[in-house]
């Protein structure tokens, strides 16, 4: 059986990379990123459904999808030829790979309203509760590397944490993150700092440490075990690290490393402005403007789990997902097809430090 999942996902791959060389070799018009942004946009919203279904038919579906945006996007382009605008616009120059993610998060966090805000408090609290992590944080001491804009952390202290210090490089993250927790009146027990995670130093220990959708971020693998070695640096026996890391293989990131490769040479406030014109809700827009501009490494189970050991944290578990569009061990164990649409999942951990 798995050799026939294995020839189907390849089989989708390859149309989908046919898709990739049909848009990626038309220029950067103002009309062809109008385009581009209307054909990627209808591809990652139609395959939605697909992966939240039963995976029955997933190879007939997500073909279907594929062989629908090409034809969308042949479509589209022939309106191109009655347009006067012909230049390349908007290109990324040089643009340094820091840059590219602190400009990126600096546009998605801090442009939420407050209630916006509040519903994402909860979308994060809701997987704490669904997972019944609560002791592990309660009354306790709490740090975040890469906080965005605080909506962990402001989870945790709803929850009983007994203070948080959040560090992120935005400047702009900071800011907002600031300004909500002022918002829940928590005073000098919620912290924020602009500062690099990677030169970070600190030998206060804490009780509890969030990494959340961060180090898949980073240059390399031997970055993220730098930071993995961090976190221990900084526990207290039997202290928790609660990290979320991408996982690997699955036809849902191959598709989203197509759309970023589409979008490489285009501004994220360009991507923007056309989402913001469609009609997006802000949840939808930040979304997709992750899908189409940040840069994954995908790393495997067992990897992670040997930098775990070899960094004291001896005890740990995969955690389940209670959101639709999760993918975690819950969600991938459901259907034999779950390995061509998510391969190992998204990685989800609690782990112990002994």
């Amino acid at each position: 059986m798995k050799k026939k999942l294995k020839k189907d996902f390849n089989e989708i791959k390859k149309k989908l990379h046919q898709l990739s060389k049909i848009i990626q070799k038309e220029k950067n018009t103002e009309e062809l990123i109008i385009i581009k942004v209307i054909v990627l946009t209808y591809l990652t919203v139609s395959v939605e459904p697909i992966f939240q279904g039963n995976l029955k038919n997933i190879k007939k579906d997500l073909l279907e999808k594929i062989n629908e945006t090409i034809l969308i996007f042949n479509t589209l382009k022939i309106f191109k030829k009655f347009s006067k605008g012909n230049s390349e616009i908007n290109l990324l120059k040089n643009e340094k790979f820091l840059n590219l993610h602190t400009n990126l998060w600096q546009q998605i966090w801090p442009e939420h309203s407050f209630k916006e805000y509040e519903r994402l408090v909860e979308y994060r609290g809701k997987r704490l509760d669904y997972n019944r992590i609560r002791k592990e944080f309660q009354n306790k001491e709490v740090i975040e590397f890469g906080c965005g804009n605080g909506s962990i952390l402001t989870a945790l202290m709803k929850r009983g944490a007994k203070n948080c210090l959040g560090l992120d490089f935005g400047k702009k993250n900071i800011l907002a993150a600031k300004k909500f927790s002022q918002k829940y009146k928590f005073g000098n027990k919620m912290k924020f700092l602009c500062a690099d995670i990677l030169n970070y130093k600190n030998k206060k220990k804490y009780d509890f440490i969030v990494c959340s959708a961060v180090l898949h971020h980073l240059k390399n693998k031997e970055l993220m075990k730098k930071m993995i070695t961090k976190f221990s640096n900084i526990s207290k026996n039997g202290s928790y690290l609660y990290l979320f890391v991408r996982g690997f293989g699955g036809m849902r990131y191959e598709i989203q490393d197509i759309c970023v490769k589409c979008f490489k040479k285009v501004k994220t406030g360009v991507l923007f402005n056309h989402l913001m014109y469609l009609g997006f809700n802000r949840e939808k827009i930040t979304h997709l403007l992750d899908w189409f501009k940040a840069i994954y490494l995908q790393t495997k189970p067992e990897y992670l789990e040997k930098i775990f050991r070899q960094n004291g944290f001896t005890k740990f578990k995969r955690l389940r997902g209670p959101h639709k569009n999760d993918l975690d061990i819950n969600q991938i164990k459901k259907h034999e097809n779950s390995y061509i649409a998510f391969g190992s999942g998204e990685l989800r951990y609690l782990c112990k430090f002994n």
